[in-house]
């Protein structure tokens, strides 16, 4: 199953958000669930206000416990996060093993 994910970024945590970079990476480094595409939410100025990314995963569950060992969820840092199965329409995205790359 996919899985959509949306988290913004409370205002003014861009020191946090350096902060925990290391610990971020090193989550997004696990290997489940699958991140098939991720990246990084900016706004109109090119500010960095969240993060978006498309999870290959047995069910919510799995997606809900991987997000919640985020250390932006554990540090309260999101002011929404949001997930949403995903049924892609338009378009296709190659599933199985992708590089992860920090952001």
């Amino acid at each position: 199953m996919l899985f959509l994910f949306t988290g913004f970024l409370k205002p003014h945590t861009e020191q946090q958000v350096l902060a925990l970079r290391d610990e971020f990476s090193e989550h997004l480094a696990q290997p489940f669930p699958s991140i098939a595409l991720g990246g990084v939410l900016r706004d109109q100025d090119g500010h960095k206000i969240g993060y978006a990314a498309v999870i290959e995963a047995e069910d919510l569950t799995a997606v809900t416990t991987y997000l919640h060992r985020s250390p932006f969820h554990q540090n309260a840092l999101y002011e929404v996060e949001r997930v949403a199965e995903i049924n892609i329409e338009i378009g296709s995205l190659e599933l199985g093993a992708n590089p992860r790359a920090a952001p």
